[in-house]
Protein backbone atom coordinates (compact mmCIF):
# COMPACT_ATOMS: atom_id res chain seq x y z
CA UNK A 1 0.00 0.00 0.00
CA UNK A 2 1.15 3.28 -1.02
CA UNK A 3 0.28 6.83 1.23
CA UNK A 4 -2.17 7.56 -0.86
CA UNK A 5 -3.91 4.29 -0.80
CA UNK A 6 -3.47 4.33 3.16
CA UNK A 7 -4.96 7.86 3.59
CA UNK A 8 -7.63 6.77 1.17
CA UNK A 9 -8.38 3.97 3.15
CA UNK A 10 -8.73 5.58 6.17
CA UNK A 11 -10.86 8.29 5.08
CA UNK A 12 -13.06 6.21 3.75
CA UNK A 13 -13.85 3.65 6.46
CA UNK A 14 -13.71 6.50 9.10
CA UNK A 15 -16.45 8.25 6.79
CA UNK A 16 -18.60 4.50 6.82
CA UNK A 17 -18.66 4.77 10.84
CA UNK A 18 -19.58 8.25 10.98
CA UNK A 19 -22.28 7.13 8.90
CA UNK A 20 -22.86 4.14 10.84
CA UNK A 21 -23.23 6.01 13.74
CA UNK A 22 -26.45 8.26 12.07
CA UNK A 23 -27.72 4.99 10.91
CA UNK A 24 -28.26 3.59 14.53
CA UNK A 25 -31.04 6.15 15.42
CA UNK A 26 -32.82 4.05 12.65
CA UNK A 27 -34.61 1.12 13.66
CA UNK A 28 -34.05 -1.07 10.48
CA UNK A 29 -30.21 -1.36 11.49
CA UNK A 30 -29.44 -4.79 13.12
CA UNK A 31 -26.49 -6.00 14.53
CA UNK A 32 -26.09 -8.29 10.80
CA UNK A 33 -26.09 -5.23 8.83
CA UNK A 34 -22.86 -4.30 10.91
CA UNK A 35 -21.40 -7.73 10.51
CA UNK A 36 -21.76 -7.82 7.01
CA UNK A 37 -19.95 -4.17 6.47
CA UNK A 38 -17.24 -5.25 8.48
CA UNK A 39 -16.82 -8.56 6.85
CA UNK A 40 -16.57 -6.64 3.66
CA UNK A 41 -14.17 -4.18 4.42
CA UNK A 42 -11.94 -6.54 5.96
CA UNK A 43 -12.14 -9.16 2.97
CA UNK A 44 -10.69 -5.70 1.08
CA UNK A 45 -8.29 -4.53 3.34
CA UNK A 46 -6.26 -7.98 3.58
CA UNK A 47 -6.08 -7.74 -0.08
CA UNK A 48 -3.32 -5.32 0.29
CA UNK A 49 -1.81 -7.02 3.04
CA UNK A 50 1.05 -9.82 2.74
CA UNK A 51 -0.21 -13.71 3.19
CA UNK A 52 1.81 -13.51 6.50
CA UNK A 53 3.43 -11.49 8.74
CA UNK A 54 5.93 -12.18 11.89
CA UNK A 55 6.61 -10.41 15.19
CA UNK A 56 10.15 -11.34 17.24
CA UNK A 57 9.35 -11.01 21.18
CA UNK A 58 11.94 -12.38 24.18
CA UNK A 59 11.11 -15.25 26.25
CA UNK A 60 8.90 -14.03 29.18
CA UNK A 61 5.54 -15.21 30.59
CA UNK A 62 3.70 -12.63 29.68
CA UNK A 63 4.71 -13.29 26.00
CA UNK A 64 3.89 -17.14 26.39
CA UNK A 65 0.34 -16.08 28.00
CA UNK A 66 -0.34 -13.78 24.98
CA UNK A 67 0.25 -16.68 22.63
CA UNK A 68 -1.04 -19.09 24.24
CA UNK A 69 -4.57 -17.37 24.49
CA UNK A 70 -4.03 -16.42 20.76
CA UNK A 71 -3.77 -12.71 21.55
CA UNK A 72 -1.77 -9.92 20.34
CA UNK A 73 -0.36 -7.51 22.66
CA UNK A 74 -0.74 -2.93 21.36
CA UNK A 75 1.42 -0.97 23.83
CA UNK A 76 1.17 2.73 23.92
CA UNK A 77 3.66 4.56 21.43
CA UNK A 78 5.57 6.41 24.01
CA UNK A 79 7.03 3.35 25.28
CA UNK A 80 9.13 2.91 22.29
CA UNK A 81 12.78 3.26 21.96
CA UNK A 82 12.54 5.55 18.99
CA UNK A 83 11.73 9.22 20.57
CA UNK A 84 10.40 10.29 16.93
CA UNK A 85 7.42 7.14 16.72
CA UNK A 86 4.25 8.17 16.48
CA UNK A 87 5.92 12.22 17.31
CA UNK A 88 3.76 14.42 14.33
CA UNK A 89 6.16 17.41 13.43
CA UNK A 90 3.00 20.01 14.80
CA UNK A 91 4.52 23.37 15.49
CA UNK A 92 3.61 26.77 14.87
CA UNK A 93 7.10 28.09 14.97
CA UNK A 94 7.49 28.40 11.48
CA UNK A 95 3.81 29.95 10.67
CA UNK A 96 4.34 33.23 9.31
CA UNK A 97 3.04 36.58 11.02
CA UNK A 98 0.18 36.96 9.17
CA UNK A 99 -1.46 33.52 9.83
CA UNK A 100 -0.29 34.22 13.44
CA UNK A 101 -2.65 37.08 13.66
CA UNK A 102 -5.62 35.53 12.23
CA UNK A 103 -5.35 31.95 14.57
CA UNK A 104 -4.66 34.69 17.50
CA UNK A 105 -7.84 36.81 16.64
CA UNK A 106 -9.80 33.86 16.05
CA UNK A 107 -8.78 31.93 19.17
CA UNK A 108 -9.75 34.89 21.16
CA UNK A 109 -13.08 34.95 19.83
CA UNK A 110 -13.60 31.24 20.39
CA UNK A 111 -12.43 31.18 24.29
CA UNK A 112 -14.85 33.80 24.80
CA UNK A 113 -18.13 31.61 23.36
CA UNK A 114 -16.46 28.80 25.18
CA UNK A 115 -16.34 30.89 28.53
CA UNK A 116 -19.65 31.84 27.61
CA UNK A 117 -21.23 28.46 27.17
CA UNK A 118 -19.19 26.85 30.13
CA UNK A 119 -19.81 29.50 33.05
CA UNK A 120 -23.21 30.77 31.34
CA UNK A 121 -22.02 34.26 30.55
CA UNK A 122 -25.67 35.08 29.26
CA UNK A 123 -26.91 35.89 33.13
CA UNK A 124 -24.99 39.14 32.93
CA UNK A 125 -26.84 41.71 31.06
CA UNK A 126 -23.72 43.21 29.92
CA UNK A 127 -22.56 39.65 27.74
CA UNK A 128 -22.71 39.57 23.87
CA UNK A 129 -24.25 36.65 23.19
CA UNK A 130 -22.43 33.93 20.97
CA UNK A 131 -24.52 34.93 17.40
CA UNK A 132 -23.30 38.39 18.12
CA UNK A 133 -20.00 37.29 19.14
CA UNK A 134 -19.60 35.33 15.54
CA UNK A 135 -21.27 38.29 13.59
CA UNK A 136 -18.71 41.10 15.60
CA UNK A 137 -15.84 38.79 14.35
CA UNK A 138 -16.90 38.52 11.24
CA UNK A 139 -17.08 41.81 10.27
CA UNK A 140 -13.55 42.46 11.23
CA UNK A 141 -13.50 45.47 13.86
CA UNK A 142 -9.95 45.71 14.91
CA UNK A 143 -6.80 46.96 13.09
CA UNK A 144 -3.53 44.91 13.30
CA UNK A 145 -3.04 46.26 16.82
CA UNK A 146 -5.74 44.93 18.26
CA UNK A 147 -7.46 48.04 18.73
CA UNK A 148 -10.90 48.83 17.98
CA UNK A 149 -11.76 51.06 15.02
CA UNK A 150 -14.96 53.17 15.17
CA UNK A 151 -16.08 53.29 12.20
CA UNK A 152 -16.24 50.07 11.79
CA UNK A 153 -18.03 49.40 14.90
CA UNK A 154 -20.54 51.77 13.61
CA UNK A 155 -20.90 50.18 10.71
CA UNK A 156 -21.46 46.97 12.26
CA UNK A 157 -23.95 48.67 14.64
CA UNK A 158 -25.86 49.96 11.80
CA UNK A 159 -26.09 46.70 10.12
CA UNK A 160 -27.18 44.87 12.53
CA UNK A 161 -29.21 47.18 15.36
CA UNK A 162 -31.50 49.99 15.60
CA UNK A 163 -30.37 53.29 17.06
CA UNK A 164 -31.62 52.91 19.93
CA UNK A 165 -29.71 50.23 20.88
CA UNK A 166 -26.18 51.25 20.11
CA UNK A 167 -25.02 52.56 23.17
CA UNK A 168 -25.98 49.58 25.14
CA UNK A 169 -24.02 47.33 22.55
CA UNK A 170 -21.18 49.54 22.73
CA UNK A 171 -20.87 48.62 25.95
CA UNK A 172 -21.37 44.80 25.23
CA UNK A 173 -18.61 45.23 22.70
CA UNK A 174 -16.11 47.20 25.59
CA UNK A 175 -16.81 43.98 27.47
CA UNK A 176 -15.91 41.62 24.87
CA UNK A 177 -12.80 43.18 23.78
CA UNK A 178 -11.26 43.39 27.72
CA UNK A 179 -12.18 39.34 28.16
CA UNK A 180 -10.16 38.23 24.48
CA UNK A 181 -7.03 40.95 24.86
CA UNK A 182 -6.69 40.03 28.50
CA UNK A 183 -4.56 43.53 28.39
CA UNK A 184 -2.52 42.18 25.89
CA UNK A 185 -2.35 44.16 22.33
CA UNK A 186 -0.88 43.99 19.29
CA UNK A 187 2.52 42.43 19.16
CA UNK A 188 2.54 41.08 22.20
CA UNK A 189 -0.53 39.58 21.95
CA UNK A 190 0.20 38.21 18.77
CA UNK A 191 3.42 36.88 20.85
CA UNK A 192 1.95 35.19 23.81
CA UNK A 193 -0.59 33.67 21.17
CA UNK A 194 2.66 31.45 19.66
CA UNK A 195 4.00 30.90 22.78
CA UNK A 196 0.97 29.67 24.57
CA UNK A 197 0.02 27.60 21.23
CA UNK A 198 3.38 26.26 20.79
CA UNK A 199 3.06 24.77 24.37
CA UNK A 200 -0.39 23.14 23.12
CA UNK A 201 0.91 21.69 20.63
CA UNK A 202 3.50 19.83 22.29
CA UNK A 203 0.82 18.47 24.41
CA UNK A 204 -0.85 17.54 21.48
CA UNK A 205 1.95 15.26 20.74
CA UNK A 206 2.98 13.69 23.93
CA UNK A 207 -1.06 12.89 23.97
CA UNK A 208 -0.94 11.29 20.43
CA UNK A 209 1.95 9.15 21.45
CA UNK A 210 0.24 8.04 24.81
CA UNK A 211 -2.96 6.84 22.99
CA UNK A 212 -1.67 5.59 20.13
CA UNK A 213 -1.74 1.95 20.93
CA UNK A 214 0.53 -0.22 18.59
CA UNK A 215 1.69 -3.66 17.65
CA UNK A 216 4.47 -4.33 15.35
CA UNK A 217 4.75 -7.07 12.48
CA UNK A 218 7.51 -7.49 10.13
CA UNK A 219 7.63 -9.12 6.58
CA UNK A 220 10.34 -11.63 7.72
CA UNK A 221 11.33 -13.86 9.92
CA UNK A 222 15.07 -14.20 8.99
CA UNK A 223 15.82 -10.44 9.70
CA UNK A 224 19.35 -10.96 11.86
CA UNK A 225 19.05 -7.36 13.63
CA UNK A 226 15.90 -8.12 14.51
CA UNK A 227 16.34 -11.28 15.90
CA UNK A 228 19.10 -9.42 17.92
CA UNK A 229 17.02 -6.43 19.16
CA UNK A 230 13.37 -7.79 19.54
CA UNK A 231 14.51 -11.54 20.51
CA UNK A 232 17.20 -10.94 23.11
CA UNK A 233 20.04 -12.37 20.77
CA UNK A 234 18.24 -15.35 19.43
CA UNK A 235 17.16 -16.71 23.00
CA UNK A 236 13.70 -15.56 22.05
CA UNK A 237 10.98 -16.45 19.75
CA UNK A 238 9.27 -15.16 16.40
CA UNK A 239 5.86 -16.12 15.80
CA UNK A 240 4.26 -16.17 11.97
CA UNK A 241 0.47 -15.23 11.33
CA UNK A 242 -0.66 -16.54 8.34
CA UNK A 243 -3.71 -14.36 6.87
CA UNK A 244 -3.75 -16.56 3.58
CA UNK A 245 -6.20 -19.07 4.47
CA UNK A 246 -8.19 -17.30 6.69
CA UNK A 247 -12.14 -17.90 7.49
CA UNK A 248 -12.77 -14.69 9.61
CA UNK A 249 -16.33 -15.06 10.55
CA UNK A 250 -15.87 -15.99 13.48
CA UNK A 251 -13.54 -13.21 15.04
CA UNK A 252 -15.00 -10.46 12.90
CA UNK A 253 -17.88 -10.88 15.29
CA UNK A 254 -17.61 -7.74 17.49
CA UNK A 255 -16.38 -3.89 16.65
CA UNK A 256 -13.39 -4.28 18.60
CA UNK A 257 -12.14 -7.32 16.43
CA UNK A 258 -13.14 -5.34 13.47
CA UNK A 259 -11.29 -2.12 14.47
CA UNK A 260 -8.00 -4.45 15.00
CA UNK A 261 -8.33 -6.01 11.73
CA UNK A 262 -8.75 -2.61 9.77
CA UNK A 263 -5.56 -1.31 10.95
CA UNK A 264 -3.06 -3.18 10.08
CA UNK A 265 -0.62 -0.99 7.95
CA UNK A 266 2.47 -0.74 6.25
CA UNK A 267 5.63 1.40 7.52
CA UNK A 268 6.72 4.03 5.55
CA UNK A 269 10.40 5.29 5.32
CA UNK A 270 11.39 8.47 5.12
CA UNK A 271 14.18 10.62 6.08
CA UNK A 272 11.77 13.88 6.63
CA UNK A 273 8.15 12.98 7.86
CA UNK A 274 5.06 14.23 5.18
CA UNK A 275 3.96 17.97 6.14
CA UNK A 276 1.29 18.53 8.15
CA UNK A 277 -0.88 21.86 8.30
CA UNK A 278 -1.08 22.48 11.82
CA UNK A 279 -2.59 26.12 10.45
CA UNK A 280 -5.61 24.69 8.87
CA UNK A 281 -5.93 22.31 11.88
CA UNK A 282 -6.44 25.09 14.21
CA UNK A 283 -8.39 27.47 11.89
CA UNK A 284 -10.75 24.12 11.62
CA UNK A 285 -11.21 23.50 15.89
CA UNK A 286 -11.40 27.50 16.96
CA UNK A 287 -14.44 28.07 14.27
CA UNK A 288 -15.78 25.04 15.60
CA UNK A 289 -16.02 26.67 19.46
CA UNK A 290 -16.97 29.69 17.60
CA UNK A 291 -20.07 27.78 15.72
CA UNK A 292 -20.96 25.80 18.44
CA UNK A 293 -20.45 22.63 17.17
CA UNK A 294 -20.84 20.14 19.81
CA UNK A 295 -18.23 17.24 20.76
CA UNK A 296 -14.56 17.14 19.27
CA UNK A 297 -14.99 16.10 15.69
CA UNK A 298 -12.04 14.77 13.55
CA UNK A 299 -12.84 14.83 10.02
CA UNK A 300 -12.04 11.63 7.98
CA UNK A 301 -9.26 13.43 6.26
CA UNK A 302 -7.86 14.41 8.96
CA UNK A 303 -7.72 11.46 10.72
CA UNK A 304 -6.10 9.99 7.59
CA UNK A 305 -3.55 12.52 7.67
CA UNK A 306 -2.46 12.09 11.96
CA UNK A 307 -2.62 8.16 11.14
CA UNK A 308 0.03 8.66 8.19
CA UNK A 309 2.66 10.55 10.36
CA UNK A 310 2.14 7.45 12.80
CA UNK A 311 3.04 4.86 10.20
CA UNK A 312 6.12 7.32 9.29
CA UNK A 313 9.42 6.40 10.59
CA UNK A 314 12.94 7.25 9.80
CA UNK A 315 14.79 5.79 6.62
CA UNK A 316 17.61 4.36 9.73
CA UNK A 317 14.72 1.39 10.11
CA UNK A 318 13.82 0.76 6.91
CA UNK A 319 15.39 -2.87 7.30
CA UNK A 320 12.87 -3.77 10.01
CA UNK A 321 9.97 -4.22 6.82
CA UNK A 322 7.61 -2.96 9.32
CA UNK A 323 3.57 -3.12 9.06
CA UNK A 324 1.63 -2.09 12.11
CA UNK A 325 -1.90 -2.15 14.33
CA UNK A 326 -2.29 0.92 14.90
CA UNK A 327 -5.28 1.98 16.98
CA UNK A 328 -6.49 5.67 18.79
CA UNK A 329 -7.67 6.46 21.99
CA UNK A 330 -7.63 2.98 23.34
CA UNK A 331 -5.35 1.36 26.37
CA UNK A 332 -2.49 -1.00 26.46
CA UNK A 333 -3.65 -4.45 26.34
CA UNK A 334 -4.06 -8.08 24.24
CA UNK A 335 -6.48 -7.96 21.70
CA UNK A 336 -7.71 -11.54 20.16
CA UNK A 337 -5.67 -12.23 17.00
CA UNK A 338 -6.23 -16.03 16.09
CA UNK A 339 -4.14 -16.19 13.09
CA UNK A 340 -0.60 -17.43 14.40
CA UNK A 341 0.09 -20.66 12.77
CA UNK A 342 4.26 -21.16 13.36
CA UNK A 343 6.49 -21.00 16.03
CA UNK A 344 10.32 -20.31 15.22
CA UNK A 345 12.69 -20.30 17.75
CA UNK A 346 16.02 -18.75 18.49
CA UNK A 347 19.42 -20.77 17.82
CA UNK A 348 20.15 -19.80 21.54
CA UNK A 349 16.63 -20.61 23.11
CA UNK A 350 16.93 -22.50 26.73
CA UNK A 351 15.92 -26.03 27.01
CA UNK A 352 12.91 -24.60 29.28
CA UNK A 353 11.82 -22.14 27.13
CA UNK A 354 11.86 -24.63 24.12
CA UNK A 355 9.44 -26.88 26.35
CA UNK A 356 7.22 -24.11 27.20
CA UNK A 357 5.91 -22.97 23.43
CA UNK A 358 5.97 -26.52 22.22
CA UNK A 359 2.92 -26.85 25.30
CA UNK A 360 1.61 -23.85 23.67
CA UNK A 361 2.17 -25.03 20.10
CA UNK A 362 0.27 -28.54 20.89
CA UNK A 363 -2.32 -26.50 23.23
CA UNK A 364 -3.16 -24.68 19.71
CA UNK A 365 -2.19 -27.11 16.90
CA UNK A 366 0.79 -24.51 15.77
CA UNK A 367 3.98 -25.75 13.99
CA UNK A 368 7.34 -25.34 15.48
CA UNK A 369 10.70 -24.84 14.00
CA UNK A 370 13.86 -24.44 15.38
CA UNK A 371 16.85 -22.08 14.40
CA UNK A 372 20.03 -23.62 13.33
CA UNK A 373 23.30 -22.01 12.01
CA UNK A 374 24.32 -22.89 8.51
CA UNK A 375 27.35 -22.17 5.90
CA UNK A 376 24.98 -19.80 3.62
CA UNK A 377 22.84 -18.06 6.92
CA UNK A 378 20.12 -19.83 9.32
CA UNK A 379 17.82 -22.50 8.51
CA UNK A 380 14.79 -23.62 10.34
CA UNK A 381 14.42 -27.29 11.28
CA UNK A 382 10.66 -28.77 11.58
CA UNK A 383 10.42 -30.00 15.33
CA UNK A 384 6.60 -30.22 15.76
CA UNK A 385 3.91 -29.68 12.76
CA UNK A 386 0.36 -28.65 13.18
CA UNK A 387 -2.48 -31.21 12.44
CA UNK A 388 -4.43 -29.73 9.42
CA UNK A 389 -7.31 -27.20 10.29
CA UNK A 390 -10.48 -28.01 10.36
CA UNK A 391 -12.82 -26.02 8.29
CA UNK A 392 -15.36 -24.03 9.89
CA UNK A 393 -18.42 -24.76 7.81
CA UNK A 394 -21.27 -22.47 9.42
CA UNK A 395 -18.53 -19.60 8.31
CA UNK A 396 -17.80 -20.98 5.02
CA UNK A 397 -21.95 -20.67 4.16
CA UNK A 398 -22.22 -17.66 5.66
CA UNK A 399 -19.66 -15.84 3.75
CA UNK A 400 -20.87 -17.64 0.34
CA UNK A 401 -23.76 -16.14 1.30
CA UNK A 402 -22.89 -12.80 1.16
CA UNK A 403 -20.49 -13.20 -1.76
CA UNK A 404 -17.77 -12.38 0.06
CA UNK A 405 -15.37 -14.71 -1.68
Amino acid sequence: MTIRQVEKYIRNSFTREIIKMDKKSNSDHTLDDDLTDNLEEVMTHFKHIPKALYRYRPCREYEFKTLENREIWLSSAEQFLDPYDCRMPMTVRNLSNKKIKKLAVLFAFSKYVYGYNEHHLERYEMALTPDEVRKFYYFNCYDDEMNLVNKKINKFLKKYYVKNEHEKIKQKILLLDKCITEGNRGEEFYKWYKNDEENACKDRINKNRHERMVCCLTESNNNPKMWEEYAENYSGFCVKYDFSKMIIYNWINNKENATVAKSIFPVFYRDIKPKYNIYSKLIQEYKDVLHEYKGEYISPMDMAKLTVQDLTKNSKYSNEQEWRIILFGEKSGPNWFPFSTEIYMGKDISEDNKNKLLEIAEKNNLSVYQQKVELNGFEYELIKKAKPPQVNKRAKIYLYRRKIY
